[in-house]
């Protein structure tokens, strides 16, 4: 190969590289003037336990703050996220506020340019305005576990005129209900399986058989709980304020860690105890005297301020490896 073949080599290379970097410079400028430049600024660092309690947290989701300005707070744990489904009206200005309760995730929402890398202990804060009606995956883009593929929620953008028609929705007259006997009120529960869906099923399954090694079993082990003396008030602490530390269920070792879920109402948590306790055959195994869980048995637990550590020592206090 002579010198002027080397050169005319080369010569080629440089004009690829330079055609490349031109292309890609002119895919980033085409986002940033149809989406906006999305930069995420942390607003606050804190232990991640100070920043879960402030009152932001403690009920996340859609707040409107403004005409046509609404604030979005979202936690991310492992593996959803709080709230998973939201519904934003178009044109509207939306602040997020999001964290991280466990560990390194990320929020990725399609179809954006908003990816923001969330990190246990800092408050990650971003504006975004979504011009067009439609649907918008939302994922974790960074692993976190074995239940990484599963964590996903959805942002839908519907019409002004939808967002208000869905807030304030027109109520058929219906005749009034009897006055209930004294004694005899009783508050519905919510469906205790659809809070399983959308917050448990990631790790314990659909049947809830677990994940063998990583996530325990509910089928045929949740029973067992609720039968020994102090078992229904560990039930509720363990949801209300999640799990750390090894555990064995049907003789394997389990050391995952079982996220906090102090967002749910006291009524969501009830009637996710009382789903786990009598699906999949669980009730046959039931003691006889069992009755369903309250939501006033949750308000009582509620408060107490113990980490998934001390839900671990109660857990061994009960004789339960």
């Amino acid at each position: 190969m002579d010198k002027k073949s080397v050169e005319v080599f080369e010569r080629g290379w440089m004009v690829f590289a330079l055609a490349m970097l031109l292309l890609f410079t002119g895919l980033i400028l085409h986002a940033i003037l149809t989406h906006g430049a999305q930069i995420a600024t942390v607003e606050r660092r804190a232990p991640p336990a100070e920043i879960l309690a402030k009152a932001r947290f403690a009920q996340p989701g859609l707040v409107q703050v403004g005409p046509n300005q609404f604030e979005l707070t979202v936690i991310a744990q492992a593996f959803s996220f709080v709230p998973n489904e939201v519904v934003v009206p178009a044109g509207a200005e939306i602040t997020f506020f999001l964290t991280s309760r466990d560990v390194l995730h990320s929020y990725q929402v399609q179809f954006t340019t908003i990816n923001v890398n969330l990190i246990p202990g800092e408050v990650a804060t971003l504006r975004y305005t979504f011009r067009e009606p439609g649907e918008h995956l939302v994922i974790c883009g960074q692993y976190c576990g074995i239940g990484h593929h599963n964590m996903l929620g959805l942002i839908t953008v519907v019409s002004p005129e939808e967002f208000v028609a869905q807030a304030q929705p027109v109520l058929k007259p219906t005749a009034p209900e009897p006055p209930a006997e004294p004694g005899e009120v009783a508050v519905a529960l919510p469906d205790g399986g659809a809070i399983y869906a959308a917050s448990c099923l990631a790790c314990h399954q659909a049947a809830g058989q677990g994940i063998p090694g990583v996530f325990p079993p509910l089928a045929g082990h949740a029973p067992n709980l609720y039968n020994i003396a102090g078992g229904r008030e560990y039930l509720i602490k363990s949801v209300l304020y999640g799990l750390i530390g090894p555990i064995t269920v049907g003789g394997r070792t389990y050391n995952a860690l079982m996220p906090a879920f102090p967002h749910l109402t006291d009524a969501d948590i009830a009637a996710v105890v009382n789903h786990t306790l009598t699906a999949w055959g669980n009730e046959a195994l039931l003691a006889a005297d069992f009755a369903p869980l309250t939501s006033q048995e949750v308000t009582a637990l509620r408060g107490l301020g113990l980490t998934p550590s001390d839900v671990h020592t109660l857990r061994q206090g009960l004789g339960l490896e």
